[in-house]
C-alpha cells in the first residue's frame, strides 16, 4: 500500500484524516508520534484527536489509559526525533507560561518531557472541566 501524492488516501482509505491534522502547531499527529514508544504515542493521538473525532470524554479516558499502560514501562525522559523537538519550540513559542497552555497541548508537552504524573493529572483536570461544563447553565 503506497500513499498517494497528497497523502490524503491510499487504496483502503483515509490515511491522514483532518482530525489529526487540525493543530496549530503545524504538525500531524503522525509527524510527532511515529518515533515514540506505542503507549506515549497512542496517548498523544488521543489528546490530539479529543473532541475531534467522537465525544471528548472517549477520547480523553483512553489517553489516561494509555499514559497508565506507558507508566508500567521504563519512560523515555528525552524527547525523540526532529518533530518532536519543533512541536516543543512551538509550544514555548506559543505560550508565555506552561500554566497559559490548553488542556490538550499541556498534556502532550508533560508526555514528550517523560512527566507521566503531570499528564494524567492534566487529564483528569480536563475531564472535570468538562463535568463542570455539563451541569453550568
Amino acid at each position: 500500500m503506497t500513499l498517494s501524492p497528497d497523502k490524503e488516501t491510499t487504496a483502503y482509505g483515509p490515511v491522514s484524516p483532518k482530525h489529526y491534522q487540525q493543530h496549530p502547531s503545524g504538525l500531524e499527529c503522525i509527524d510527532l508520534t511515529h518515533s515514540l514508544r506505542f503507549c506515549v504515542g497512542s496517548a498523544i493521538k488521543y489528546l490530539w484527536r479529543a473532541g475531534l473525532k467522537g465525544p471528548i470524554r472517549t477520547d480523553l479516558q483512553k489517553a489516561r489509559q494509555y499514559v497508565e499502560w506507558a507508566l508500567l514501562d521504563e519512560w523515555p525522559r528525552v524527547p525523540n526525533g526532529t518533530a518532536a523537538m519543533q512541536w516543543l519550540n512551538w509550544f514555548n513559542s506559543q505560550y508565555l507560561t506552561p500554566l497559559a497552555a490548553t488542556y490538550r497541548d499541556a498534556a502532550i508537552r508533560f508526555l514528550l518531557l517523560g512527566q507521566p504524573s503531570q499528564a494524567l493529572a492534566t487529564i483528569d483536570a480536563w475531564i472535570v472541566m468538562l463535568d463542570i461544563e455539563a451541569v453550568s447553565p
